[in-house]
């Protein structure tokens, strides 16, 4: 005979999963957040992923994925390897390791998912004008024009046209 769970039970299992899956987005975050890390310190190194077989990177990448305890198919596993190229000549962060999904979003990247932190500041950190921006907030808090780097940071958000809620000018 089956046994049923009461509706308490029920609304405490599905509070378990609620959590599971929180606890499974943070390490999601977490996760693209390391990785990204790793291509931004190898696209800035200037290195270029090669072939598997030949270039060690590829080939320790795909071996890896393949012979994980929860391994990925060796195709799937070349498509990774294709989007890592990809991303490490670019510099841009990886969002989707599927390129080629259509109209999907990847699993934690899905409305409502917000960006982490870091994943926000990487992608400023890859444009062209993070350089010159850092130097006006660096300039801005020796000048002691702010008391803080938020401060300096607002301020040059504010003269590059940025409107914050709360500003009535």
């Amino acid at each position: 005979m089956a046994k049923t769970m009461t509706h308490a039970a029920i609304g405490a299992s599905i509070a378990s999963h609620a959590l599971a899956y929180r606890d499974a987005m943070d390490t999601a975050a977490s996760c693209r957040d390391a990785w990204n890390v790793h291509v931004l310190e190898l696209h800035s190194a200037g290195v270029i992923v090669g072939r598997q077989g030949k270039c060690p990177i590829a080939t320790a990448f795909v071996d890896a994925l393949v012979n994980a305890p929860k391994p990925l198919a060796k195709g799937t596993a070349g498509n990774y390897l294709r989007t890592l190229k990809m991303h490490v000549k670019s510099g841009e962060p990886i969002i989707d390791w599927n390129p080629d999904r259509k109209g999907k979003k990847s699993k934690g990247e899905g409305k409502g998912e917000p960006k982490t932190l870091a994943t926000l500041l990487l992608s400023a950190y890859n444009h062209e004008g993070f350089e010159s921006m850092c130097d006006a907030v660096q300039e801005a808090f020796q000048d002691d024009r702010f008391p803080t780097i938020v401060e300096c940071v607002a301020d040059w958000l504010k003269s590059e046209g940025i409107e914050f809620e709360g500003d009535a000018e």
